[in-house]
């Protein structure tokens, strides 16, 4: 049986994500100005990855933002390793390259990351 759990901080909340009491995964979200919600990152737990419970977060973490906080835009900025799919499953799930930032790219001299700017519009 899958359920969430809420954590409510002063500056974003995170999703637990459990089957039977077995976390699965997490979310940590928050909003800001101009109905704009912002999604922090998504953990979907290893042995768990490729069933689509990164999905169903992903979906239920909109949802709560929707909700909560009537929002109407919803950023992520996406942290891919070079060579990596992160971009492409927020792409699956309706997201589109940001207008308000350009690609980026991270590298502390052992990690190298492209910083992807990722938006969707959703409905109340």
């Amino acid at each position: 049986m899958l359920r969430v759990k809420c954590y409510n901080y002063k500056y974003n909340d995170a999703l637990v994500f459990f089957i039977n009491n077995t976390e699965i995964g997490r979310s940590s979200i928050s909003a800001c100005s101009q109905k704009r919600g912002i999604l922090n990152h998504i953990i979907v737990h290893e042995k768990y990855r490729s069933m689509g419970f990164g999905s169903y977060i992903l979906f239920h973490s909109e949802h709560y933002l929707i909700k909560k906080y009537c929002i109407s835009n919803i950023n992520v900025l996406a942290w891919q390793p070079q060579g990596g799919h992160v971009s492409k499953f927020y792409v699956k799930n309706n997201y589109r390259l940001s207008t308000y930032s350009n690609i980026d790219t991270y590298d502390d001299g052992e990690n190298i990351f492209d910083i992807i700017p990722l938006q969707k519009s959703v409905q109340k």
